[in-house]
């Protein structure tokens, strides 16, 4: 070994050790700081704002003070609805180890896991933390110290005061005031604890935090201040959290959080509903009191008042929706108090009034409304004073108008697709889409309105041989679309750019997004504020007011899953080894009489339908028609029920859509309003119009068993799995119900298959079903180390280990060489012609092993391993190829052979031959170096023997050190007598340049004859 492949080696092995340092999640910059640290204790309890880690960023993390729970807490504390626990005991001081996170389910402690990394930094733990699979799921952190095992009780936000500052200049006073709010709570016995009270605004932001004893609880106060400066205004959801803690501790083991708190002016009816030419009135009311600056001079004192006006936002919007008279001549006035007034701040009575705006519409009667929707947006003025800040410019959540017809002629109109499906337009015609209409696989647009960029489109499916059933179902708004798909079948290529059901990007994309959407504005006029359409047609806007948002949770579907929507499934004849179908029951033939007789016995028997029908307008006996027909088609008795359940839902909707049916039939209204969906199917409690399902039971009508496994209708391309095209690491179910946070689990059987179909070896394992959608769910398929003909799995699912579905099979090939048959449910592969299949893998004739062209496919010879062969022009290679195994000589006619795979070497062994070779490097420098000193100094002793010597005839005994003295006696161009001066060069051997030398044992090539006789110790005659 050179000293420069010596240096490299160290320079190496420094850089590796500096790398591994620079990596070590313990050093400072290196983690993250995990927030939430009092809402993830076991103790809290799930708040409003549950917290979610399905959307944290991956990575190392510190809990200051906190380590991970390594015991199971409640489902619904930590701050979540579904904890995360550590279930492995942590490493120890300077170790880092994979250990396993259990996520709480309904049933049992460790639903599902996660493997997390976890190092102990000897004074503080990091956690390289993953993005959990499901929302209202977090990991649940406990203070590592001492905990106080006590928390507070009614813990709440409220209005506390209004507090004074006072400017003088001159003869002027300025009076500026600022509205508090407290944290009130009921303290712990103890007196030597304290309190940690954090203030959240909006949900989220932490905007403030406090310590304080028992004694000055009641100085919990966040300030118009403390929200200002945060850059907040009116018009938050404000809640604050209290923990208990030692005083020599940062922070508490655990809090309790206040319910949300509304600080601002609340709109008590967002929605209007106005005739034409009526009138409606918005009422708001202060849930704080708005208090100004007061200004004295010569000991009068003044204020100003808070002024809602109309708003309208939006490029040149105010210009299109100028009438006549200013916009602030419709205005709702709160009044503030002035200081010497201030006293009436106490009492609540003085400030939380309801205050009113009259809403008008002076639409007339002789034309048609095209649009019944108009929006009223409100914000604040700036009032005076820095304590009125957050006052200043709040926008108001929009006001919605309907304007509704005085006349009877628009109530009761709807469309509707339901049942098997029985169709009825907004002109009240009624019409069927049987085998004669709606063919399978077309896509049809049931409704669209283009103003309001709203579309629904249906699928439908055969059912019960000829009536079609509605098996799929596209809801638009904007460029929002959100489907159900229940098809067998896939979509025939209509090419159609509008089938909202294609699963395509490209129609999606051309949309008409909402942002795009113009909503009509009320306006000022004389005075009056009007939500008139005639009237300032162009005043407008498609800028919203303050929204709180929804987290619509991201589908993990993986790009392949797609291509089910719009590719044609495999048409292999599947068995029943393959797909498990449920036989369909004979149809049961009923007339129609008998129909008739069934469908109204169930219907008399419902009071609430009997009176449905006497009392609420435009209520037919449309659903004991379609009972009827439905019976006759298909014989399915249980469709009576149906029927029943969805004639009560349209009389439930007429009523809700009636406010004055709702006043001249309270009762009614009220049982009809509050009816639960099948009367809770007996298996719950009905209140309020919800059930309050049994235990083990969910739905909105109860009729779900959660705790059977979800139904699979099919798995992805029948249970045939192509690794040429994909890589099949998992088998994709399709069918209802697949719900987060059930513990489905997926029960395998692994079979690695010889290529003659025997089994080659069994696995069994487990898995966690990961759910995609409702609808649809997927289980990972685990393979082992060693390369087999193919792989056939057996699964079943499970939500609680006794009640399991029936067992599906798939099968995993690579159709690149291999061919798919299916015997009569027999399902085996066959080699192709021309292919080899070695290790695992497909090799087309003539492909080489490493590209050594000494090993290469050969079908006729061997189609399950390499084939040596070495032969080029006719000539056997000499040489040697070192494989690892040894190589033995098989007749032609020999197909196959045992396959003995290359060994390869482990770390620990290359690096004892590593450390071997420089060892034997050394040793052989150092022999060298010892015989060549040797050497000199028998050289030195020979020259001076030589001097004393007359002559130098006699043969030198150290004739194998005196090779550079000597090189006057050998004659090099002789040593290679058979090669001339091309081959005289180092070069590997060929074929055609291998020879036969004569034999080198003839000395007088190279020696004269004097010398060889001197070296044999010959005397010549003349020495006699």
């Amino acid at each position: 070994m050179s000293p420069t492949q010596s240096l490299w080696i160290v320079f190496f092995s420094f850089f590796s050790i500096q790398c591994s340092a620079a990596q070590d999640p313990c050093l400072q910059g290196h983690f993250m700081e995990l927030d939430n640290l009092l809402k993830r204790s076991p103790t809290y309890t799930q708040d409003s704002t549950p917290l979610c880690d399905r959307y944290i960023t991956e990575g190392w993390y510190r809990a200051r003070d906190h380590v991970m729970s390594t015991s199971a807490p409640l489902l619904g504390k930590c701050g979540t609805l579904y904890p995360v626990w550590l279930k492995d005991p942590i490493p120890g001081a300077g170790e880092k180890q994979t250990l396993t996170a259990c996520q709480i389910g309904f049933n049992e402690n460790c639903a599902s896991s996660y493997n997390i990394e976890v190092k102990n930094c000897t004074s503080f733990l990091v956690y390289n933390l993953k993005a959990l699979s499901s929302c209202n799921a977090a990991y649940c952190f406990e203070h590592d110290n001492d905990c106080v095992n006590t928390s507070v009780e009614n813990a709440q936000v409220s209005f506390h005061n209004v507090t004074w500052t006072t400017v003088v200049a001159g003869i002027l006073k300025q009076y500026d005031p600022y509205v508090n709010l407290i944290c009130s709570f009921t303290p712990v016995d103890d007196d030597t604890l304290l309190y940690h009270i954090n203030w959240y605004v909006d949900n989220s932001t932490l905007i403030k935090s406090q310590t304080v004893d028992r004694t000055s609880s009641q100085n919990v106060i966040l300030s118009a201040k403390d929200i200002h400066n945060a850059g907040k205004k009116i018009g938050i959801w404000i809640l604050c959290t209290v923990g208990v803690k030692k005083p020599e501790i940062e922070l508490p083991c655990s809090s309790t959080s206040s319910n949300l708190f509304f600080a601002g002016i609340e709109i008590l009816n967002p929605t209007l509903t106005i005739e034409r030419q009526g009138q409606a009135t918005l009422k708001v009311r202060p849930t704080i009191p708005f208090a100004a600056e007061s200004i004295e001079m010569n000991g009068i004192q003044s204020n100003s008042s808070l002024s809602i006006q109309l708003s309208f936002r939006g490029k040149d919007t105010e210009q299109k929706c100028k009438a006549s008279g200013g916009f602030t001549d419709c205005e709702i006035k709160i009044p503030s108090y002035k200081y010497n007034e201030r006293q009436k701040y106490e009492d609540p009575v003085n400030w939380r009034k309801d205050y009113t705006m009259e809403i008008f519409n002076s639409d007339e009667e002789d034309y048609y409304l095209a649009d019944h929707h108009l929006v009223l947006q409100l914000k604040t003025n700036r009032p005076n004073g820095n304590g009125a800040k957050i006052f200043n410019e709040a926008e108001f959540s929009d006001v919605n108008v309907n304007v509704i017809e005085s006349q009877e002629g628009w109530k009761g109109k709807r469309c509707s697709s339901y049942i098997d499906p029985h169709m009825t337009t907004f002109d009240g015609k009624i019409y069927e889409c049987q085998a004669a209409g709606c063919f399978p696989g077309k896509t049809y647009i049931l409704y669209r309105n283009d103003d309001h960029l709203q579309e629904v489109q249906v699928r439908h499916t055969s059912c019960w041989k000829y009536p079609r059933c509605v098996c799929a179902v596209a809801a638009r708004s904007g460029q929002d679309v959100f489907t159900i798909n229940f098809c067998d079948q896939n979509r025939l290529d209509s090419g159609d750019t509008e089938d909202l059901l294609s699963m395509s990007q490209t129609v999606y994309d051309n949309l008409t997004p909402l942002s795009t959407y113009f909503t009509k504005l009320c306006t000022c006029d004389d005075g009056n504020t009007h939500c008139s359409y005639k009237k300032y047609r162009e005043c407008k806007t498609d800028v919203r007011g303050k929204e709180y948002h929804c987290i619509l949770h991201s589908s993990s579907r993986k790009k392949r899953d797609l291509e089910y929507f719009s590719t044609v499934q495999h048409s292999e004849p599947q068995s029943d080894t393959v797909t498990k179908r449920e036989a369909r029951r004979k149809r049961q033939v009923i007339s129609v009489s008998e129909a008739q007789d069934t469908c109204y016995k169930a219907f008399q028997q419902s009071s609430l339908y009997e009176t449905c029908l006497q009392v609420v307008p435009n209520f037919s006996n449309e659903s004991v028609l379609n009972c009827i027909s439905d019976l006759s088609m298909t014989g399915e008795e249980n469709l009576t029920q149906t029927h029943l359940n969805i004639a009560l839902s349209q009389c439930q909707a007429y009523i809700v859509l009636n406010s004055t049916l709702e006043k001249e039939q309270p009762t009614l209204s009220e049982i009809m309003i509050n009816l639960c969906p099948n009367n809770c199917s007996n298996k719950g409690l009905c209140s309020g119009g919800n059930c309050t399902c049994d235990y083990g039971y969910g739905g909105s009508d109860c009729s779900f068993d959660v705790l059977a496994p979800p139904t699979i209708t099919r798995i992805s391309d029948g249970g045939v799995c192509d690794k040429t095209e994909e890589p099949c690491d998992d088998i994709t179910l399709y069918g209802e119900y697949f719900l987060e946070n059930m513990g489905t689990t997926c029960y395998l059987t692994r079979k690695e298959m010889t290529e003659t179909n025997i089994t080659a070896s069994e696995e069994s394992y487990t898995v966690d079903l990961e759910e995609r959608t409702l609808f649809e769910g997927y289980c990972r398929l685990e393979y082992s180390q060693t390369n087999t003909w193919s792989t056939t799995f057996q699964f079943k699912i499970s939500n609680d280990g006794t009640q399991f579905s029936e067992i599906y099979s798939v099968y995993v090939y690579q159709s690149q060489c291999q061919i798919f048959n299916n015997d009569t449910g027999s399902v085996y592969f066959t080699l192709q012609d021309g292919y080899c299949y070695i290790n695992g893998s497909c090799v087309q004739r003539g492909g080489l092993k490493n590209n050594d062209s000494c090993f290469q496919c050969d079908p006729d010879k061997d189609i399950y391993d390499w084939t040596q062969d070495c032969t080029t022009n006719g000539t056997t290679t000499a040489s040697l190829i070192s494989t690892g195994s040894s190589i033995s000589n098989k007749p032609n006619g020999n197909r196959r052979k045992n396959t003995k795979q290359d060994p390869e070497l482990s770390e620990d062994a290359i690096g004892l031959i590593s450390a071997m070779v420089i060892i034997t490097i050394a040793i052989i420098s150092l022999t060298g170096y010892l015989v060549k000193a040797k050497c000199m100094k028998r050289e030195e002793d020979r020259v001076s023997t030589l001097k004393n010597q007359e002559t130098y005839d006699e043969v030198d005994p150290y004739l194998d050190c005196d090779i550079g003295a000597r090189q006057e006696n050998v004659q090099v161009n002789n040593i290679f007598p058979s090669m001339n001066a091309d081959y005289r060069h180092s070069r590997p051997p060929t074929a055609t340049s291998m020879s036969i030398d004569k034999p080198t044992n003839d000395l007088r090539s190279i020696y004269d004859r004097d010398h060889i006789d001197k070296m044999f110790n010959v005397v010549s005659v003349t020495d006699l």
